[in-house]
């Protein structure tokens, strides 16, 4: 009778383990599907931060590199209505600015080619993100279009300059 009760038991305890082996299990899935959820958007949103935030720099350069060129107008400007443009102190001057031009647009041209990959990593994206980020990133990119637009405003009134202070020797 003792052996009988000892079998018993030890089947009701091997029966109980099991079922909190399958619990355990069940819960493990469910915490590694959760973990995998959470996962996936972490990198949805790190994404899309990368995205955003890659815009926003170009932005900042594009502004940046047009206050420099406005910058350099004002002093081209002040510099031809108070000098002699005869001197040859005012030629070696008019010769770095037509460097510096030179260097302005490569940046403009480096710039833009960014632009260009990260316009296009934004459009082969657009699966990727909702509406509402799709929406963001495109409006960011008509911001940097138009930036481009006072930036090329801006280099073209400094070779304006450049050609009205070569005219004078």
């Amino acid at each position: 009778m003792k052996h009988l009760a000892a079998c018993i038991i030890t089947l009701i305890l091997s029966f109980v383990g099991l079922s909190v082996k399958a619990q355990n299990s069940t819960s493990t899935q469910i915490e590694i599907e959760n973990l995998s959820a959470k996962v996936k958007k972490l990198e949805h949103e790190l994404s899309y931060l990368n995205l955003s935030y890659k815009l926003g720099i170009l932005n900042n350069q594009i502004n940046v590199a047009t206050s420099d060129v406005n910058i350099k107008a004002l002093e081209m400007q002040v510099y031809v209505f108070h000098n002699d443009l005869m001197t040859s102190q005012a030629q070696s001057y008019h010769t770095i600015l037509k460097e510096w031009y030179q260097a302005a647009l490569d940046n403009k041209h480096s710039t833009e080619y960014l632009y260009k990959m990260t316009k296009l990593l934004v459009s082969s994206s657009t699966e990727e993100f909702t509406e509402d980020e799709n929406n963001l990133l495109t409006q960011q990119c008509d911001v940097i279009e138009k930036a481009f637009g006072s930036f090329d405003v801006s280099l073209n009134f400094v070779e304006k300059l450049l050609e009205v202070w070569g005219n004078h020797y």
